[in-house]
């Protein structure tokens, strides 16, 4: 009956070593399935970060380049209107001059 007895006892001691050593496995396989949850959701979040910042380059540049555009059509219709303007100036002053004169108007007014 002691060797059935040690023989339990010695089964029992193995059975809550291999449980033991069971948790500790267990353990370790979950830290490392929340290690690599966390690294794919880091690189996840990397790739988000890196997309929407490319889009809003994109963007940024699209907005530039119209804007750019847009300010060489309002110099260009500036210019133009620079010179329409020292056009009537010229006129005006023709204009004026002959009125002290008494001449007759240039043609073209």
């Amino acid at each position: 009956m002691k060797a059935e007895l040690e023989q339990i006892v010695t089964a029992d001691e193995e059975a809550r070593e291999k449980v033991r050593m069971a948790k500790i496995q267990a353990g370790r396989i979950l830290k490392e399935a929340r290690d690599e949850s966390a690294a794919i959701s880091a690189k996840f979040q990397e790739a988000t970060r890196r997309l929407i910042e490319s889009k809003v380059v994109s963007v940024v540049e699209e907005a530039k380049k119209e804007a750019g555009e847009r300010e060489a059509l309002a110099q260009r219709y500036a210019g133009l209107l620079k010179e329409r303007a020292r056009q009537k100036e010229e006129q005006i002053i023709d204009s004026f001059i002959n009125l002290l004169t008494g001449q007759a108007p240039l043609s073209g007014d």
